[in-house]
């Protein structure tokens, strides 16, 4: 049995109960290798095209930049 202070948890199951993962999250997620932090955020999704403004004071408008 895994030390729960040492097992990875997702919704509320880990390696000690007879469940399985999600199917959806399997698919995303089938290895059993964990992955660094660092790794994990860089496969977020990134926003490929933002909007920039600012709020001028002087007319409560907000000007693209």
């Amino acid at each position: 049995m895994k030390d729960p202070e040492t097992a990875t948890v997702f919704a509320g199951l880990d390696g000690r109960t007879d469940a399985e993962l999600p199917e959806w999250y399997a698919e995303q997620h089938g290895g059993p290798e964990p992955i660094s932090f660092s790794a994990a955020i860089r496969e977020l999704p990134q926003a490929v095209d933002t909007a920039v403004a600012y709020r001028n004071p002087y007319t409560d408008e907000w000007v693209e930049t």
